[in-house]
């Protein structure tokens, strides 16, 4: 499956170049630059709607659920740790998401159980904030990029074409199957990094399927190339993902 995953990644760049080595320079200089603008504006977006989407409509939900655990009767039964009811009030593609948005580790594991403890007004949302923000946020942000990069490039390839009949003279048309296929290719890395950015804020808090894992694309060179080194996701991942560049 790894194997067909980088075929995919192969076949999307050749697409690209396929259908941009005979366009006229003008045409594919302006579209690049709008596939580059899609992508930039659509991160910081994305950001920003995530950011109110969890704080409007899950902050305050989730922290009334753990009201329970911070109660002492929830807190003095069991054999579980005060962590483990936590994560179990949470949803569960917080629980899925968990590990690779390293969640669960001996700090905010140590900083949960302080909380827990100490049952202050304001722990519950303190709690939400370690172990449900970073999933939730996510997600969010992941939909909204892939959604509004769609959006945006329609909208500037639009502009972009009123450009370009504004500058097109057929005297002065002229055509470069070289650099049109370097544009095409450079499309297709902005697509495949968006693509890729998605998947790795989604995928996590998916329950395990049997061809879309991550122990599938760990098989994908060509995959795990654009997974760990996303200039993208220095940006959206920014605060709640691990990023590995």
């Amino acid at each position: 499956m790894g194997v067909i995953l980088d075929i995919l990644i192969l076949f999307i760049f050749l697409l690209f170049v396929l259908k941009n080595y005979r366009k006229q320079q003008l045409r594919c200089a302006l579209e690049t630059i709008s596939f580059v603008l899609a992508a930039g504006f659509s991160v910081p977006i994305a950001t920003m709607l995530s950011d109110l989407c969890y704080s409007k409509m899950f902050r305050g939900a989730l922290a009334h659920n753990l009201e329970p655990v911070l109660s002492d009767t929830a807190k003095l039964s069991g054999n579980f740790s005060n962590y483990d009811r936590v994560m179990e009030k949470m949803p569960s593609v917080v629980r899925f998401a968990s590990e690779s948005y390293q969640i669960n580790t001996d700090a905010n594991i140590a900083e949960v159980e302080r909380l827990v403890t100490g049952n202050t007004t304001v722990a519950g949302v303190q709690i939400v904030d370690i172990v449900a923000q970073p999933v939730i946020e996510g997600v969010f942000r992941a939909v909204f990029c892939a959604i509004f990069f769609c959006g945006l490039l329609y909208l500037f390839k639009s502009f972009a074409a009123i450009i370009e009949n504004a500058l097109y003279n057929p005297d002065r048309a002229s055509q470069n199957a070289v650099l049109c296929g370097a544009y095409g290719c450079f499309k297709a890395l902005v697509t495949v990094s968006v693509g890729v950015a998605v998947i790795q804020f989604i995928l996590p808090a998916l329950p395990t399927l049997p061809f879309l894992n991550t122990e599938t694309f760990s098989r994908s060179f060509i995959f795990q190339l654009f997974y760990h080194q996303n200039i993208l996701m220095l940006f959206l991942g920014q605060d709640i993902y691990p990023v590995t560049l």
